[in-house]
């Protein structure tokens, strides 16, 4: 599942140079050589690149001025130029799929900073060895690109999948969603995954589709999250719902998504708690980045500076009810804690926000549990991790 999914009208003069043999066998001019990407839909994704583009364009006057009449000359300027250039590019990751589902070309691109906006740009791309012409006639003006990115904070990861109304496999696609998009701002817009997984049914996509992978699957993707903190019985869901069973990659996907949902979710909570503090709420302290070794996520202290109660943030991208795992160390620290103990369960965690319900102390609940756990355990044989359903009747979310 992408981050952020956008569809991107394309433009022969502004992005179908970015294909080598589309620039010289149409014999484009200029140095628009990427697609173009609206900066007020970037920045409304990514906030944080704001501060990258001031700084961009600070340093690319700075620049002009010290290669003007009085400024400080070539040296300057060239040391303005590097910070512009810092500033201003982004490695990442592109895989390219398509025209007609040819399959991905992995290379290595910028996000680059040209002018008033954002481009995938870096080098050409190029037809494959075996593939000429993968680009070049099929792709035209008013063709479309979906771009899935992976990113929180910045985009690190791109999935374009190129249509074009040409090819035989892409036309019905493209005639639906051309309707989407306009020209000038509303050239490029964002999708959800619910907007995906629309367009998914709508046209009968297989699993595997390059956009039922943008969309993501809930029912995958929860039992991947749980598979990914041990509980390997999830994966019968998988097969159920589909025919073939967890690969490798998709296991190491899971468990990278898992880390990623839960650090998310804790910045969630600090930024929370952060705001209560702001309002006259009480003072507290983040265990981050020792919290991953750490038996829960959050002090709260009373005005003289004690631990009053703590809390342990919970994060999955699935609904509320899905289990939510507890280690050992957590749960014996749980049974033993001196103050009230606390979980804020975070679901549907993504980008754009959560859902949060905070338990009540559970301390009664982590005594029973664990000392269960104790007895049971065989000689030798210690539990590491348990799945904790919320809706346990020992369990309540006032």
């Amino acid at each position: 599942m992408a981050d952020y999914v956008v569809l991107k009208r394309l433009t022969e003069k502004s992005d179908l140079g970015w294909f080598r043999s589309i620039f010289y066998n149409r014999s484009l001019k200029g140095r628009q050589k990427g697609i173009t990407l609206n900066k007020a839909v970037i920045n409304d994704i990514w906030p944080n690149l704001v501060a990258r583009q001031i700084a961009y364009e600070a340093a690319k006057a700075a620049e002009a001025a010290a290669n003007g009449p009085g400024g400080a000359g070539a040296a300057a300027a060239a040391v303005e130029q590097q910070k512009a250039q810092a500033a201003g590019h982004l490695r990442i990751r592109v895989e390219l799929h398509g025209p007609n589902g040819k399959s991905p070309l992995v290379v290595d691109r910028l996000l680059a900073l040209q002018d008033k906006n954002w481009r995938l740009n870096g080098a050409f791309i190029d037809d494959p060895p075996d593939e000429p012409g993968r680009f070049d006639p099929v792709l035209q003006e008013g063709d479309l690109a979906l771009i899935g990115f992976d990113g929180a904070e910045q985009p690190t990861n791109a999935t374009v999948l190129l249509l074009a109304a040409r090819a035989s496999s892409d036309a019905n696609l493209v005639a639906n969603l051309s309707r989407r998009v306009g020209k000038g701002p509303r050239s490029m817009i964002r999708l959800t995954p619910d907007d995906m997984r629309a367009i998914a049914d709508a046209h009968s996509l297989p699993y595997g589709h390059v956009i039922r992978a943008l969309a993501g699957d809930p029912v995958v993707e929860a039992a991947l999250e749980e598979i990914a903190q041990g509980d390997v019985a999830a994966g019968d869901r998988v097969t159920k719902h589909r025919a073939r069973p967890v690969t490798a990659e998709e296991l190491a996907d899971g468990i990278a998504a898992n880390i990623r949902t839960g650090h998310l979710g804790e910045r969630m909570v600090d930024a929370l708690l952060g705001e209560q503090r702001a309002s006259g709420g009480p003072a507290y302290r983040w265990m981050w980045p020792m919290s991953a070794a750490h038996p829960y996520d959050f002090d709260i202290l009373s005005p003289d500076g004690e631990v009053d109660s703590v809390i342990d943030a919970k994060s999955t991208s699935s609904v509320w009810t899905a289990n939510f795992f507890m280690s050992s160390a957590e749960l014996a620290y749980a049974a033993t804690c001196p103050v009230p103990y606390r979980i804020y369960r975070l679901s549907e965690v993504g980008p754009t926000g959560a859902w949060l319900r905070m338990s009540s102390d559970i301390r009664p609940f982590a005594k029973v549990v664990s000392q269960a756990f104790t007895d049971a355990a065989p000689r030798g044989v210690r539990t590491t991790t348990i799945a904790v359903s919320p809706l346990d009747a020992d369990l309540s979310w006032p």
